[in-house]
C-alpha cells in the first residue's frame, strides 16, 4: 500500500517537472528546438528511471511483479498528455510526436528502472554470506 502511494505520489510530482522541462525544450522560437525535446526526453527518462528503481529496490522479482507500481508511476503522465491532447483546440502533428516521445521515453526509464533493481537485488542474493 505504501508502495502504491509512494509510485503515485512520484507521478504526481513528475506533471511540473513534465511541464517545465516539455515548455523550455519546445518552445518554437527557443533555439534548440528538437534537440530541446530530446532533452527533456532523457531527463524526464533519468527521472522515471530513478523513482522506479526506488520503489523496487530490493525485489528480485521487480521487473514482472511491480507492474501495478509502474502504471501508478507513469498514470498521471499519460493523463496529462491524453488531455492535453483534446484540450488544444489546434491539436497538430508534431505536439502528437512529441508527446509520444515523452511517453515512450519515460516508460522505458521506468522499464529500465525495475529492470535494474531487479538484477541489483538478484546479484546480491547471490553474494555468498561471510
Amino acid at each position: 500500500m505504501i508502495k502504491g502511494l509512494g509510485a503515485f505520489f512520484l507521478g504526481v510530482l513528475s506533471v511540473p517537472v513534465v511541464i517545465l522541462f516539455a515548455e523550455l525544450g519546445g518552445r518554437e522560437k527557443n533555439p534548440m528546438g528538437w534537440s530541446g525535446i530530446f532533452v527533456a526526453c532523457v531527463v524526464m527518462a533519468a527521472y522515471f528511471f530513478i523513482c522506479q528503481f526506488w520503489l523496487s529496490r530490493g525485489n528480485p522479482h521487480a521487473f514482472l511483479k511491480d507492474w501495478p507500481f509502474m502504471l501508478l508511476l507513469n498514470i498521471m503522465l499519460f493523463l496529462l498528455l491524453f488531455t492535453s491532447f483534446f484540450e488544444e483546440g489546434n491539436m497538430n502533428a508534431t505536439y502528437a510526436v512529441q508527446g509520444f516521445a515523452l511517453l515512450l521515453f519515460c516508460f522505458a526509464g521506468t522499464l529500465a528502472g525495475a529492470f535494474v533493481a531487479s538484477s541489483a537485488a538478484r546479484r546480491k542474493g547471490r553474494q555468498p554470506i561471510e
